[in-house]
């Protein structure tokens, strides 16, 4: 299935267009029903909030995110390092300085590390009191 919309539509609609206007309308119609269906059906059948495909990549970023380490420079900047490379994370703007974060608009390792930081410095805040 092509991603461009129009084209698959006009993929799908190739035979059809030989019918009649009426039956043509309704030949759409009944495709679109079925295509709506099947995608609501897809998305109640989903366990995550986010598809099984964006779900596995989080999961794949959250491993390699448990070998980086990662340093505050202020409250919402972080410095995270892995073997020789570097980035800077300010979580607050949800920017980075390889700019994939901002680009794909879903947290990278280094991101997602940064935010682990932050979660385990909260929890041992709340456990000391």
């Amino acid at each position: 299935m092509t991603t461009n919309v129009a084209q698959c539509i006009n993929s799908c609609l190739k035979f059809a267009r030989q019918l009649p206007m009426l039956t043509l309308a309704k030949f759409i119609r009944n495709m679109f029903k079925r295509w709506f269906h099947d995608s609501h059906r897809a998305t109640q059948s989903m366990r995550h909030q986010l598809t099984d495909a964006t779900h596995l990549v989080i999961l794949k970023r959250v491993d390699k995110c448990s070998y980086m380490i990662v340093n505050p420079v202020d409250w919402n900047i972080f410095s995270v390092k892995r073997s020789i490379k570097q980035w800077t994370v300010d979580l607050a703007r949800k920017t980075c300085t390889c700019n994939k974060f901002q680009m794909d608009m879903f947290s990278y390792s280094y991101a997602l590390a940064a935010t682990r930081y932050i979660s385990l410095i909260s929890y041992l805040s709340g456990c000391c009191k």
